[in-house]
Protein backbone atom coordinates (compact mmCIF):
# COMPACT_ATOMS: atom_id res chain seq x y z
CA UNK A 1 0.00 0.00 0.00
CA UNK A 2 1.54 3.51 -1.01
CA UNK A 3 0.80 5.98 1.87
CA UNK A 4 1.59 8.89 -0.13
CA UNK A 5 -1.86 7.59 -2.44
CA UNK A 6 -4.37 10.59 -1.47
CA UNK A 7 -7.27 9.78 -3.52
CA UNK A 8 -8.72 6.57 -2.75
CA UNK A 9 -10.11 4.60 -5.85
CA UNK A 10 -12.14 1.38 -5.80
CA UNK A 11 -12.30 -0.44 -9.41
CA UNK A 12 -14.74 -3.42 -10.34
CA UNK A 13 -14.10 -6.88 -11.42
CA UNK A 14 -15.39 -7.94 -14.08
CA UNK A 15 -15.08 -11.87 -15.33
CA UNK A 16 -14.78 -12.60 -19.34
CA UNK A 17 -15.37 -16.23 -20.25
CA UNK A 18 -12.98 -17.41 -23.46
CA UNK A 19 -14.56 -18.07 -26.34
CA UNK A 20 -13.81 -22.36 -27.31
CA UNK A 21 -14.25 -21.17 -31.32
CA UNK A 22 -11.01 -19.73 -33.54
CA UNK A 23 -10.66 -16.22 -34.22
CA UNK A 24 -9.31 -15.00 -37.44
CA UNK A 25 -6.41 -12.28 -37.43
CA UNK A 26 -8.96 -10.16 -39.56
CA UNK A 27 -11.95 -10.62 -37.81
CA UNK A 28 -9.81 -9.85 -34.68
CA UNK A 29 -8.25 -6.17 -36.67
CA UNK A 30 -12.11 -5.18 -38.01
CA UNK A 31 -13.78 -5.65 -34.29
CA UNK A 32 -10.53 -3.27 -32.94
CA UNK A 33 -11.73 -0.52 -35.70
CA UNK A 34 -15.22 -1.04 -35.26
CA UNK A 35 -17.43 1.80 -33.50
CA UNK A 36 -17.82 0.47 -30.08
CA UNK A 37 -21.63 0.07 -29.79
CA UNK A 38 -22.39 1.97 -26.90
CA UNK A 39 -26.17 2.79 -25.56
CA UNK A 40 -27.22 5.46 -26.29
CA UNK A 41 -26.56 8.81 -24.39
CA UNK A 42 -29.11 9.55 -21.44
CA UNK A 43 -30.41 13.34 -22.44
CA UNK A 44 -30.97 14.06 -18.99
CA UNK A 45 -27.43 13.48 -17.91
CA UNK A 46 -24.77 15.74 -18.06
CA UNK A 47 -22.92 15.88 -22.08
CA UNK A 48 -19.47 14.44 -20.72
CA UNK A 49 -16.88 11.59 -20.50
CA UNK A 50 -18.50 10.81 -16.87
CA UNK A 51 -21.52 12.21 -16.32
CA UNK A 52 -22.52 8.77 -13.97
CA UNK A 53 -21.18 6.20 -12.04
CA UNK A 54 -20.07 3.48 -14.35
CA UNK A 55 -19.59 6.18 -16.95
CA UNK A 56 -23.02 6.15 -18.88
CA UNK A 57 -26.86 5.09 -18.68
CA UNK A 58 -26.15 1.51 -19.38
CA UNK A 59 -22.89 0.98 -16.18
CA UNK A 60 -20.82 -0.25 -19.24
CA UNK A 61 -17.90 1.26 -17.00
CA UNK A 62 -16.90 2.27 -20.75
CA UNK A 63 -15.73 5.28 -22.97
CA UNK A 64 -16.07 5.84 -26.25
CA UNK A 65 -12.58 7.78 -26.66
CA UNK A 66 -9.08 6.15 -27.33
CA UNK A 67 -6.75 5.83 -24.65
CA UNK A 68 -3.49 7.85 -24.43
CA UNK A 69 -0.98 6.89 -27.55
CA UNK A 70 2.43 7.92 -26.19
CA UNK A 71 3.68 9.06 -22.25
CA UNK A 72 6.46 8.99 -20.09
CA UNK A 73 7.80 8.18 -17.17
CA UNK A 74 6.30 10.43 -14.07
CA UNK A 75 7.76 11.57 -11.54
CA UNK A 76 6.08 13.42 -8.16
CA UNK A 77 6.57 16.30 -9.37
CA UNK A 78 4.01 15.92 -12.20
CA UNK A 79 1.55 14.69 -10.16
CA UNK A 80 -1.18 16.59 -8.74
CA UNK A 81 -3.71 15.51 -6.12
CA UNK A 82 -6.79 16.09 -4.13
CA UNK A 83 -7.78 13.79 -1.12
CA UNK A 84 -10.71 12.41 -1.77
CA UNK A 85 -12.24 9.94 0.97
CA UNK A 86 -13.42 6.87 -0.69
CA UNK A 87 -14.51 8.14 -4.05
CA UNK A 88 -15.34 5.52 -6.17
CA UNK A 89 -16.67 6.96 -9.46
CA UNK A 90 -15.57 11.13 -9.51
CA UNK A 91 -18.35 12.46 -12.22
CA UNK A 92 -17.16 15.01 -14.87
CA UNK A 93 -19.53 18.36 -16.50
CA UNK A 94 -18.09 20.87 -18.93
CA UNK A 95 -18.99 24.21 -18.36
CA UNK A 96 -17.94 26.28 -21.71
CA UNK A 97 -14.08 25.53 -22.05
CA UNK A 98 -13.75 24.32 -18.44
CA UNK A 99 -14.13 20.68 -17.12
CA UNK A 100 -15.62 20.28 -13.55
CA UNK A 101 -15.43 17.46 -11.55
CA UNK A 102 -17.88 16.39 -8.68
CA UNK A 103 -16.45 14.02 -6.43
CA UNK A 104 -19.03 12.48 -4.11
CA UNK A 105 -17.02 10.47 -0.80
CA UNK A 106 -18.22 9.44 2.71
CA UNK A 107 -17.31 12.73 4.52
CA UNK A 108 -19.52 14.87 1.81
CA UNK A 109 -18.86 16.53 -2.02
CA UNK A 110 -15.66 18.04 -3.21
CA UNK A 111 -15.78 20.46 -6.33
CA UNK A 112 -12.79 20.20 -8.33
CA UNK A 113 -11.34 22.63 -11.06
CA UNK A 114 -9.56 20.69 -14.20
CA UNK A 115 -9.38 23.30 -16.94
CA UNK A 116 -5.71 22.69 -18.57
CA UNK A 117 -2.96 22.32 -16.33
CA UNK A 118 -5.28 22.69 -12.81
CA UNK A 119 -6.14 20.39 -10.95
CA UNK A 120 -7.30 22.01 -7.25
CA UNK A 121 -10.37 21.94 -4.71
CA UNK A 122 -12.83 24.41 -5.44
CA UNK A 123 -15.22 23.56 -2.79
CA UNK A 124 -16.56 20.71 -0.08
CA UNK A 125 -19.95 20.71 1.51
CA UNK A 126 -20.80 18.22 4.09
CA UNK A 127 -23.85 15.74 4.25
CA UNK A 128 -26.46 17.41 6.14
CA UNK A 129 -26.97 15.79 9.00
CA UNK A 130 -23.72 14.19 9.13
CA UNK A 131 -21.43 16.81 9.28
CA UNK A 132 -19.59 14.84 12.07
CA UNK A 133 -17.79 12.61 9.69
CA UNK A 134 -16.51 15.86 7.99
CA UNK A 135 -14.64 17.11 11.18
CA UNK A 136 -13.09 13.67 12.02
CA UNK A 137 -11.89 13.25 8.16
CA UNK A 138 -8.45 15.11 9.20
CA UNK A 139 -5.30 14.43 7.02
CA UNK A 140 -3.58 13.68 10.35
CA UNK A 141 -6.74 10.28 10.48
CA UNK A 142 -6.64 9.20 7.51
CA UNK A 143 -2.80 9.50 7.65
CA UNK A 144 -2.14 7.63 10.57
CA UNK A 145 -5.11 5.15 9.52
CA UNK A 146 -3.18 4.57 6.20
CA UNK A 147 0.11 3.75 7.96
CA UNK A 148 -1.77 1.53 10.41
CA UNK A 149 -3.01 -0.54 7.50
CA UNK A 150 0.59 -0.54 5.76
CA UNK A 151 1.77 -1.68 8.40
CA UNK A 152 -0.59 -4.84 8.62
CA UNK A 153 0.15 -5.50 5.32
CA UNK A 154 3.26 -5.60 5.33
CA UNK A 155 3.46 -7.65 8.40
CA UNK A 156 0.55 -9.79 7.32
CA UNK A 157 -1.45 -9.56 10.46
CA UNK A 158 -4.75 -9.87 9.71
CA UNK A 159 -6.18 -9.23 13.23
CA UNK A 160 -4.39 -5.85 12.89
CA UNK A 161 -6.01 -5.50 9.50
CA UNK A 162 -9.39 -6.44 10.81
CA UNK A 163 -9.04 -4.42 14.10
CA UNK A 164 -8.66 -0.94 11.49
CA UNK A 165 -12.39 -1.36 10.56
CA UNK A 166 -13.34 0.15 13.73
CA UNK A 167 -11.33 2.94 13.44
CA UNK A 168 -12.71 2.92 9.84
CA UNK A 169 -16.29 3.06 10.49
CA UNK A 170 -16.16 5.99 12.92
CA UNK A 171 -14.93 8.35 9.78
CA UNK A 172 -17.22 6.92 7.34
CA UNK A 173 -16.40 3.75 5.52
CA UNK A 174 -19.45 1.63 7.26
CA UNK A 175 -22.73 0.48 5.15
CA UNK A 176 -24.68 3.66 5.78
CA UNK A 177 -21.90 5.88 4.43
CA UNK A 178 -19.98 4.25 1.70
CA UNK A 179 -23.06 4.43 -0.71
CA UNK A 180 -22.17 8.35 -0.97
CA UNK A 181 -18.91 7.45 -2.29
CA UNK A 182 -20.14 5.29 -4.52
CA UNK A 183 -22.95 6.18 -6.31
CA UNK A 184 -23.52 9.77 -8.01
CA UNK A 185 -24.77 12.09 -11.07
CA UNK A 186 -25.02 15.26 -12.66
CA UNK A 187 -27.89 16.18 -14.83
CA UNK A 188 -28.07 18.19 -17.85
CA UNK A 189 -28.89 22.01 -16.02
CA UNK A 190 -25.27 21.07 -14.14
CA UNK A 191 -26.97 19.55 -10.62
CA UNK A 192 -25.67 17.15 -8.86
CA UNK A 193 -27.00 14.16 -7.03
CA UNK A 194 -26.11 11.56 -4.64
CA UNK A 195 -26.49 9.57 -1.69
CA UNK A 196 -26.24 11.69 1.64
CA UNK A 197 -26.09 8.53 4.18
CA UNK A 198 -28.78 6.66 5.07
CA UNK A 199 -32.03 7.33 3.20
CA UNK A 200 -30.98 11.24 2.33
CA UNK A 201 -30.50 11.61 -1.39
CA UNK A 202 -28.72 14.99 -1.33
CA UNK A 203 -28.73 17.79 -4.86
CA UNK A 204 -25.79 20.55 -4.87
CA UNK A 205 -24.83 22.88 -7.38
CA UNK A 206 -22.55 25.81 -8.35
CA UNK A 207 -25.20 27.41 -10.84
CA UNK A 208 -22.66 26.12 -13.35
CA UNK A 209 -19.91 28.66 -12.58
CA UNK A 210 -16.90 27.02 -12.89
CA UNK A 211 -14.73 28.72 -9.60
CA UNK A 212 -18.02 28.79 -8.00
CA UNK A 213 -18.77 26.77 -4.73
CA UNK A 214 -21.06 24.34 -4.29
CA UNK A 215 -24.26 24.52 -2.30
CA UNK A 216 -27.20 22.68 -1.40
CA UNK A 217 -30.04 22.93 -3.30
CA UNK A 218 -32.40 20.35 -1.61
CA UNK A 219 -31.36 17.14 0.14
CA UNK A 220 -34.55 14.89 0.61
CA UNK A 221 -34.63 12.03 3.57
CA UNK A 222 -36.81 9.45 2.27
CA UNK A 223 -36.78 7.68 5.28
CA UNK A 224 -40.54 9.35 6.12
CA UNK A 225 -41.75 7.60 3.20
CA UNK A 226 -40.84 3.99 4.12
CA UNK A 227 -44.30 2.12 5.21
CA UNK A 228 -44.00 1.39 9.07
CA UNK A 229 -44.00 -2.20 8.79
CA UNK A 230 -40.81 -2.10 6.46
CA UNK A 231 -38.76 0.67 8.27
CA UNK A 232 -36.37 -1.54 10.15
CA UNK A 233 -35.49 -3.27 7.04
CA UNK A 234 -34.95 0.02 4.41
CA UNK A 235 -32.27 1.54 6.10
CA UNK A 236 -30.08 3.00 3.67
CA UNK A 237 -29.75 3.75 0.38
CA UNK A 238 -27.85 1.43 -2.57
CA UNK A 239 -27.87 2.95 -5.53
CA UNK A 240 -28.86 6.06 -7.54
CA UNK A 241 -29.10 6.55 -11.16
CA UNK A 242 -31.29 8.80 -14.01
CA UNK A 243 -34.02 7.16 -16.29
CA UNK A 244 -34.38 7.93 -19.65
CA UNK A 245 -38.23 9.77 -18.63
CA UNK A 246 -35.64 12.59 -16.31
CA UNK A 247 -36.13 10.78 -12.92
CA UNK A 248 -33.84 10.16 -10.19
CA UNK A 249 -34.11 6.35 -9.25
CA UNK A 250 -33.05 5.49 -5.94
CA UNK A 251 -32.41 1.82 -4.88
CA UNK A 252 -32.31 1.15 -1.26
CA UNK A 253 -31.69 -1.75 0.87
CA UNK A 254 -35.16 -3.66 0.58
CA UNK A 255 -36.97 -0.82 -1.48
CA UNK A 256 -37.19 1.34 -4.98
CA UNK A 257 -38.00 5.04 -4.79
CA UNK A 258 -38.87 7.26 -7.94
CA UNK A 259 -38.24 10.86 -7.70
CA UNK A 260 -37.96 14.29 -10.41
CA UNK A 261 -35.11 16.35 -10.38
CA UNK A 262 -36.24 17.85 -8.06
CA UNK A 263 -36.53 15.40 -5.17
CA UNK A 264 -40.12 15.47 -4.89
CA UNK A 265 -41.30 11.64 -4.62
CA UNK A 266 -43.44 9.94 -7.35
CA UNK A 267 -43.74 6.76 -6.65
Amino acid sequence: MNTRREVLLSGASFMVASVAAPVSIASTAFAQQAAPNMPPPNPFLATSTFPISHSNAGATEAVAHAGPTKGRKLSAADVKTVTVVFSSNPTVKNVGADRIIIAAGVDGIRKIFASGESFEQISFVPYPGHESYAAKVTPAALQAALEKAETAYRSKDDAATMALSNQMDDIGFNRTQIPAGTYNMIDRDGNHYAPGGGLVVVKTTDDNQPRGPLRIAKSKDLASDVPADLKSSVTHIVGITMSYQGDVMVAAHGALFLLDRDLELKA
